[in-house]
């Protein structure tokens, strides 16, 4: 069973995704973070950590598409503070970005001082 972090995303933790630079998302258990929405495959699309606060976002050949700054992209560099749209899903790359356990770690840090 998956992990929930929030209302719309889960986080499947069987899936080594600590250790991983680059999550895939999508509507199955087959992602690494799990939106269920109708217009998300079942593995949507990627997000890879470039360094510097910024992100790959890659389109994995979906229906829906990825869609930066209200454009469909194959393949954007964002940031956290970006949000973009997945199949007809709007969503922060920050909540995404939240996925890799150091900015996991990090924010936990954050808070405790």
């Amino acid at each position: 069973m998956s992990e929930k972090f929030s209302d719309s995303l889960d986080f499947v933790p069987d899936s080594g995704i600590e250790q991983l630079e680059m999550l895939t998302i999508g509507s199955s258990l087959k992602a690494d973070v799990l939106i269920e929405h109708n217009s998300i495959d079942s593995v949507h699309c990627s997000i890879q950590k470039m360094g510097d606060g910024m992100y790959r976002i890659v389109d994995l050949n979906s229906k829906g598409g990825i869609y930066f700054r209200g454009k469909r992209t194959k393949e954007s560099l964002v940031s956290k503070k970006d949000t973009i749209q997945i199949g007809a899903y709007p969503i922060s790359v920050g909540l995404l970005s939240a996925h890799f356990l150091d900015q996991l770690t990090t924010e936990i840090e954050d808070n405790n001082t």
